[in-house]
Order: C-alpha cells, then structure tokens, then sequence
C-alpha cells in the first residue's frame, strides 16, 4: 500500500491505496513527462485517472472529476472532484513537478487555502 496525503480545509490526512493504483499513476506522469512542452494541463489526465480509481479503491464509490470551473465560493479551481450526487468532495490544483520546497509553499498558498 501507499500513502496519500489528503489536504482539506486546513487537515492533513492519510488514507491506504494499491501500489498498483499508484504505479498506474507514476507511468501515465511518466509518459506525458516525454512530450516535449508538456505544461500542468498535459498532467490533468493522469491525475483524474488516478482520483477515479482511488476513490473506488477507498470505497467512495464513483467520482466524477470536473476542470477549470468558476467558483463564487472558492474562485477558479483546476480540478472539482465530485461524489455520484454531484455534490463536491475535493478540489485539486495542478502544479508543473518542482521542489520540495516549492510543494510546501504551494500547500501554505492563498490559492489553495480556499479550497
């Protein structure tokens, strides 16, 4: 198994799923990685993947992924993930792969504060 650091409103927490779940993940990073002027957007589709398997992995069941909404609430998210109701459960930000220390001053961010 394989820990995934769930961030949400202000808690940090962690939750099992498969490595292979995970490795599924890794390589389709892997493969977008190789295209040549790939941006944040090119990694969406590995992301949503992976947020779709996971939550029926966790037993959430289905989860619809939704990207670039306006929001009154919480601005302009990347990515809406949303339970079989339709009523949201996460937002997502994708962010080009950088430094550690860069992710932590993304985790600390306004933008993703609101989420």
């Amino acid at each position: 198994m394989t820990c995934l650091s769930i961030h949400r409103r202000g808690t940090l927490g962690h939750v099992q799923v498969s490595r292979g779940c995970v490795r599924t993940f890794l390589a389709g990073l892997r493969d977008v990685a190789l295209v040549p002027g790939a941006t944040e957007h090119t990694r969406r589709e590995p992301l949503v993947q992976f947020l779709k398997a996971a939550a029926t992995e966790l037993g959430i069941g289905a989860v619809n992924v939704h990207a670039e909404l306006r929001m009154a609430d919480v601005g302009q998210p990347d990515l809406q993930v949303v339970n079989s109701t339709g009523a949201p459960i996460g937002y997502g930000e994708t962010k080009v792969p950088g430094s550690a220390t860069y992710f932590a001053r993304t985790l600390e961010s306004e933008q993703v504060s609101r989420y």
